[in-house]
């Protein structure tokens, strides 16, 4: 018998309704896994769920979560986003009895996650890593709808699910049931930001001018970390060492507004 977690505060309303707590995650145990990030991000969501919040992981359809499925659902019609003259399609498929016993949904796109691995093979990453993580954190956001009608709280994890809350607040801003999402985003690696090219904005499909200081720009290159930072709600560590650690100078995170957006 699994033993209960103890209690947790009830969540505060919004607009006088529970909010639905949406994790975004690059690895979720066992579905795809590289080291301690899945375990953490399953942990949170399944103490969450054990405790009858209304809950959803999303992550990328990857081969090899496949060995642990059995029937999917697809959630809705496929759909289609523009990144910048680059269009994409997607379905969400949800499980249906689900390996990691937490309610899960995958985003599927095959020509960006059915592949042998996560990150890259051969001890080498994949070069359209920018895209692939762009591309899930997008999709995630445009999924969000398709899970409740009521609203949502959305806890993006680590630097591939941290452009969420940029194209939350850049593509769906001014849309009140997107704008009454708050985004949490817990850093568990700061060590892994997502560095890219300076180009790498226009290719994703975000504003040019977000390659600034005080958005996207870290020392010349595109810092996905970074966007999540400037633009969500509050940010979180695995452990209150850990934030003082960021929060120094070798930790890189002091001239991060991470509580800022315009």
């Amino acid at each position: 018998m699994i033993p209960m977690p103890p209690a947790i505060p009830d969540l505060p309303l919004i607009d006088g309704q529970a909010p639905m707590i949406v994790h975004l995650s690059a690895e979720y145990y066992p579905y795809a896994r590289t080291g301690g990030l899945a375990e953490a991000s399953w942990g949170l969501h399944r103490f969450q769920h054990l405790r009858g919040r209304a809950t959803m992981a999303m992550l990328p359809l990857y081969r090899s979560a496949r060995a642990h499925l059995g029937q999917l659902e697809a959630v809705g019609e496929p759909y289609t986003l523009d990144f910048g003259g680059r269009r994409e399609s997607f379905r969400l498929l949800r499980a249906l009895d689900p390996a990691s016993g937490t309610p899960t949904c995958f985003i599927e796109h095959e020509g960006f996650f059915a592949r042998e691995g996560i990150y890259g093979e051969g001890g080498q990453d994949y070069p359209d890593n920018p895209r692939r993580f762009a591309a899930f954190a997008a999709a995630a956001v445009a999924a969000l709808p398709r899970l409740t009608s009521g609203p949502v709280i959305l806890h993006a994890h680590d630097w591939h699910a941290a452009l969420a809350a940029v194209y939350l607040r850049r593509w769906w801003g001014g849309d009140r049931w997107f704008d009454r999402i708050p985004v949490a985003l817990s850093v568990h690696n700061g060590g892994y930001q997502g560095h890219f090219p300076a180009d790498t904005v226009a290719d994703i499909g975000l504003p040019g001018w977000l390659f600034n200081p005080d958005h996207l720009e870290w020392y010349g290159k595109t810092n996905f970390l970074k966007g999540g930072l400037t633009h969500a709600d509050v940010a979180t560590t695995v452990s209150p060492n850990h934030a003082r650690e960021l929060c120094t100078d070798a930790g890189g995170f002091l001239t991060m507004k991470s509580k800022e957006r315009s």
